[in-house]
Protein backbone atom coordinates (compact mmCIF):
# COMPACT_ATOMS: atom_id res chain seq x y z
CA UNK A 1 0.00 0.00 0.00
CA UNK A 2 1.72 3.19 -1.00
CA UNK A 3 0.47 5.03 2.07
CA UNK A 4 2.93 2.82 4.30
CA UNK A 5 5.80 3.52 1.94
CA UNK A 6 8.67 5.36 2.82
CA UNK A 7 11.65 5.43 0.82
CA UNK A 8 14.60 7.00 1.69
CA UNK A 9 18.01 7.12 -0.21
CA UNK A 10 21.54 7.11 1.17
CA UNK A 11 24.08 9.19 -0.67
CA UNK A 12 27.48 10.17 0.11
CA UNK A 13 30.86 9.76 -1.35
CA UNK A 14 33.43 6.47 -1.24
CA UNK A 15 33.56 5.35 2.59
CA UNK A 16 31.53 8.67 3.94
CA UNK A 17 29.40 5.93 6.43
CA UNK A 18 26.75 5.04 4.39
CA UNK A 19 26.73 1.33 5.30
CA UNK A 20 26.76 2.58 8.97
CA UNK A 21 23.67 4.60 8.49
CA UNK A 22 22.00 2.01 6.78
CA UNK A 23 22.92 -0.61 9.40
CA UNK A 24 21.65 1.80 12.04
CA UNK A 25 18.03 2.32 10.55
CA UNK A 26 17.84 -1.45 10.07
CA UNK A 27 18.61 -1.68 13.95
CA UNK A 28 16.63 0.91 15.47
CA UNK A 29 13.55 1.22 12.81
CA UNK A 30 13.32 -2.36 10.94
CA UNK A 31 14.25 -1.09 7.63
CA UNK A 32 14.41 -2.71 4.35
CA UNK A 33 17.72 -2.49 2.92
CA UNK A 34 18.34 -2.57 -0.69
CA UNK A 35 21.47 -1.95 -2.76
CA UNK A 36 21.34 -1.06 -6.41
CA UNK A 37 24.14 -3.92 -6.83
CA UNK A 38 21.76 -6.57 -4.94
CA UNK A 39 20.37 -7.63 -8.65
CA UNK A 40 24.04 -8.20 -9.31
CA UNK A 41 25.16 -10.15 -6.57
CA UNK A 42 22.14 -12.03 -6.57
CA UNK A 43 22.60 -13.32 -9.90
CA UNK A 44 26.64 -13.76 -9.30
CA UNK A 45 25.62 -15.55 -6.16
CA UNK A 46 23.38 -18.92 -8.40
CA UNK A 47 26.60 -19.69 -9.41
CA UNK A 48 29.79 -18.42 -7.34
CA UNK A 49 30.54 -18.77 -3.42
CA UNK A 50 31.75 -15.47 -3.60
CA UNK A 51 32.20 -12.10 -6.20
CA UNK A 52 34.17 -9.09 -6.15
CA UNK A 53 33.17 -5.39 -7.37
CA UNK A 54 34.98 -5.84 -10.72
CA UNK A 55 32.74 -8.92 -11.03
CA UNK A 56 29.42 -7.04 -10.48
CA UNK A 57 31.31 -4.01 -12.38
CA UNK A 58 31.45 -6.74 -15.68
CA UNK A 59 28.02 -8.11 -15.10
CA UNK A 60 26.23 -4.40 -15.00
CA UNK A 61 28.43 -3.90 -18.89
CA UNK A 62 26.73 -6.79 -19.66
CA UNK A 63 23.66 -6.39 -19.03
CA UNK A 64 23.73 -2.63 -19.56
CA UNK A 65 24.69 -3.70 -23.05
CA UNK A 66 22.00 -6.15 -23.87
CA UNK A 67 19.12 -4.49 -21.63
CA UNK A 68 19.90 -0.82 -21.16
CA UNK A 69 21.43 1.59 -19.10
CA UNK A 70 18.71 1.63 -16.57
CA UNK A 71 19.13 -2.27 -15.70
CA UNK A 72 19.21 -1.84 -12.27
CA UNK A 73 16.80 1.12 -11.80
CA UNK A 74 14.23 -0.77 -13.51
CA UNK A 75 15.06 -3.95 -10.94
CA UNK A 76 14.81 -1.67 -7.62
CA UNK A 77 11.81 0.01 -8.49
CA UNK A 78 10.06 -3.53 -9.00
CA UNK A 79 11.10 -4.65 -5.41
CA UNK A 80 10.43 -1.28 -4.46
CA UNK A 81 6.28 -1.81 -6.06
CA UNK A 82 6.64 -5.22 -4.44
CA UNK A 83 7.26 -4.11 -0.66
CA UNK A 84 5.79 -1.94 1.79
CA UNK A 85 7.18 -0.20 5.05
CA UNK A 86 10.41 1.51 4.94
CA UNK A 87 12.91 1.16 2.47
CA UNK A 88 16.17 2.18 2.42
CA UNK A 89 18.11 2.39 -0.70
CA UNK A 90 21.77 2.70 -0.89
CA UNK A 91 24.40 2.54 -4.30
CA UNK A 92 22.62 5.32 -6.41
CA UNK A 93 24.73 5.91 -9.33
CA UNK A 94 22.96 7.86 -11.24
CA UNK A 95 20.29 11.24 -11.38
CA UNK A 96 17.46 8.73 -12.03
CA UNK A 97 17.77 6.94 -9.22
CA UNK A 98 17.04 9.95 -7.28
CA UNK A 99 14.12 10.77 -9.73
CA UNK A 100 13.10 7.03 -8.12
CA UNK A 101 13.66 8.04 -4.53
CA UNK A 102 11.67 11.62 -5.27
CA UNK A 103 8.80 9.96 -6.93
CA UNK A 104 7.17 8.49 -4.07
CA UNK A 105 5.22 10.66 -1.81
CA UNK A 106 7.24 9.51 1.65
CA UNK A 107 11.17 10.15 0.55
CA UNK A 108 13.99 11.16 2.08
CA UNK A 109 17.33 11.61 0.88
CA UNK A 110 20.30 11.65 3.35
CA UNK A 111 23.64 12.51 2.11
CA UNK A 112 26.59 11.31 4.85
CA UNK A 113 30.00 12.54 4.61
CA UNK A 114 33.00 12.52 6.62
CA UNK A 115 36.21 14.06 6.70
CA UNK A 116 38.54 13.22 3.78
CA UNK A 117 40.93 11.82 5.53
CA UNK A 118 38.41 8.90 7.10
CA UNK A 119 36.72 8.72 3.86
CA UNK A 120 40.91 7.38 3.00
CA UNK A 121 41.50 5.60 5.46
CA UNK A 122 37.49 3.53 5.18
CA UNK A 123 38.64 3.08 1.53
CA UNK A 124 42.26 1.80 1.65
CA UNK A 125 41.20 -0.43 4.55
CA UNK A 126 38.07 -1.88 2.31
CA UNK A 127 41.01 -2.10 -0.56
CA UNK A 128 38.82 0.34 -2.45
CA UNK A 129 39.44 2.95 -4.77
CA UNK A 130 38.57 6.56 -3.41
CA UNK A 131 37.26 9.05 -4.26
Amino acid sequence: MEKDKVIIGLVGETGSGKDTVAHYLKRRYDVDLLRFSRPLKKTLELFFDQSSKEDQAWLYATFKERFGEDVLHRGVAQYIARHDGIIAINGMRMMKDLELVRSFEHNYVIYVTANQKVRWERSFRRGEKSD
